[in-house]
């Protein structure tokens, strides 16, 4: 529950003539109540709608800062709103949640919302349950829909941003048709469909069957599409990637170079904690805060024996209802 003297100061700064809320203080609309939900709901649906996109918008960014802030109640708020980028809005600042009745109201937001922007999110925020179907943590029958959805978007006349998107969800899907979707995909022309379909090849951890297609896709021309591969190498664990990614660490683009980074320290090994070490010596302070985190990693993962760990949560709680 938020504090209530803060809450309520909150709303009234929500209610003043600017409506703007300090970002110093959107703390205070945290871990709401059902009350304290239904009066934020009030105040929110009055609001101008630049004022609402301002609002999600910064608790959005407030949140990947801070992982302890809940605005759940907030988000949920925003999927009813008439705005897209409002709706889209209240999605992406869900995507930690496992409540499967969202999963149900991102499906029908899928399938039904008249915005592009807020299906594509949609089929982003589904990757979450399709990862909790895989794991048996959802209700089957629910797992089973939300898949075939996702496959029915990628296979229609579908705009390519949802359909990327849900090419991305798939990536933790066991089912058989996803490996020949995946390959479609990295066919297709268009570099964004071949980046979505590298991301999704990294979430399978399968480097058997994905490893030489992402290890080929390093050396590409494209910035976005070496920026994904460098993600999946990462991702799959790939330890023949780790002379390519040494390379890469001196790659022109400063998000590929910051990739390779986080890819190494995941790999582990001494010539990926080698390669980071010669870095370090002449790394700008960013990237010199990144390897130091990187070398924190590899430093856990050798301590796995050459196992990758991979946090399903608590398996004894059953499906999500």
């Amino acid at each position: 529950m938020a504090n209530p003297g803060r809450f309520a100061a909150g709303l009234k700064e929500l209610g003043a003539e600017d409506h703007r809320l300090p970002v110093a203080h959107l703390h205070w609309f945290s871990d709401l109540d059902t009350d304290q939900a239904r009066r934020f709901r009030e105040t929110f649906c009055g609001l101008p709608l630049d004022a609402r996109r301002r609002l999600l918008g910064h608790m959005v960014e407030a949140a990947e800062g801070d992982f302890e802030l809940d605005f759940a109640a907030i988000g949920r708020a925003a999927l009813d709103d008439g705005d897209g980028e409002v709706r889209r809005l209240g999605i992406e600042s869900l995507w930690e949640s496992k409540d499967a009745r969202l999963g149900e109201r991102f499906l029908a937001m899928l399938t039904g919302d008249p915005a592009d922007e807020v299906r594509a999110q949609a089929a982003s925020a589904l990757g979450l349950f399709v990862m909790l179907h895989d794991f048996e943590e959802l209700r089957p029958e629910l797992g089973r829909r939300i898949e075939a959805q996702l496959i029915a978007v990628i296979q229609g006349p579908t705009p390519l941003e949802i359909r990327r998107r849900a090419i991305e969800s798939l990536g933790y899907s066991s089912r058989a048709e996803v490996p020949d979707l995946l390959r479609a995909a990295l066919a297709e022309p268009q570099p964004e469909m071949k980046g979505s379909a590298l991301m999704a090849m990294g979430r399978t951890a399968d480097s058997h069957l994905w490893g030489s297609t992402v290890l080929g896709e390093l050396r590409n021309p494209s910035p976005a599409i070496r920026f994904q591969a460098v993600g999946a190498a990462g991702s799959l664990g790939l330890k023949s990637a780790v002379p390519e990614l040494t390379e890469l660490l001196n790659d022109s683009d400063r998000e590929i170079r910051e990739q390779a980074i986080w890819a190494l320290g995941e790999i582990g090994g001494q010539r990926a904690r080698r390669a980071l070490e010669r870095m370090q010596r002449s790394a700008s302070a960013g990237e010199r805060k990144l390897i130091e985190e990187a070398l924190e990693n590899l430093d856990f993962q050798s301590g796995l024996d050459g196992f990758r760990l991979l946090d399903v949560g608590d398996s004894g709680t059953g499906p999500l209802n």
